[in-house]
């Protein structure tokens, strides 16, 4: 009676299945780092993203010479505010003029869960500072209408106006930021923070990668990707 021989690995039909696996999968690659520069990069600090751009001034504003004061005049209490539609709800705070609890409502994720972004605990989404590493501006803020906030800070002599405007029909918000009575604290840049909690996802393997990861389109002076794939907390 003849025994069946067990199939083996190295028969030529499974070695050319491991040969195209491996061929798509490193052309997908290829591609993903083509159109996302620096796509799968570990970044240092991934926790948090800030994009420092210049205020504007307006006409006849001047730069004293006279040391500002890192201490606002008063604390205000936090004030919130709430918005909601049928693709976006969020609340926003007068720390900063921060959107907490960021959620899209018309996706989910393959839980069933709606979306959410700008996670953190301590940090809101678009908060504003003075320096990378201060507290967020304390606004005095008024809902000129749903969606539309406009705020005032005081900062030593140095007056600071923000005006948040979210579009419901283009899904954006418009941000404008005026300075009068500029000091030298201005020097040290404006800090609109990109908040995200790090999510880290089950080992993958060679053919088994996993494509779910986090990603943020940042434009300033230059455009570029985060990827929050391979970061840690």
């Amino acid at each position: 009676m003849q025994q069946n021989k067990a199939p083996s690995f190295l028969e030529p039909r499974t070695i050319l299945a491991v040969i195209a696996v491996a061929g798509i999968y490193f052309g997908w690659q290829t591609y993903l780092s083509k159109k996302y520069p620096g796509y799968g990069q570990p970044k240092a600090v991934a926790g948090k993203v800030e994009s420092a751009t210049a205020p504007a001034i307006e006409t006849g504003a001047t730069v004293t010479t006279q040391e500002a004061k890192s201490e606002q005049i008063k604390a205000l209490a936090e004030k919130t505010y709430s918005f909601t539609n049928d693709k976006i709800s969020f609340v926003l705070t007068s720390h900063g003029m921060g959107l907490k609890n960021v959620t899209i409502n018309h996706y989910t994720d393959k839980e069933k869960n709606k979306i959410k972004i700008g996670m953190s605990d301590s940090d809101g989404l678009f908060e504003m500072k003075i320096g990378a590493d201060s507290q967020p501006l304390d606004f005095d803020v008024v809902e000129q209408a749903p969606g539309h906030y406009v705020g005032l800070a005081q900062l030593g002599a140095m007056n600071v106006k923000r005006e948040l405007i979210f579009n419901a029909q283009t899904n954006s918000f418009k941000n404008t930021v005026t300075i009068q009575n500029a000091t030298d604290e201005i020097l040290k840049g404006v800090s609109f923070v990109i908040p995200e909690k790090v999510h880290v996802h089950p080992s993958t393997s060679f053919l088994f990668p996993s494509y779910e990861h986090q990603d943020f389109f940042v434009k300033n002076d230059s455009k570029h990707t985060v990827n929050f794939s391979a970061a840690k907390e």
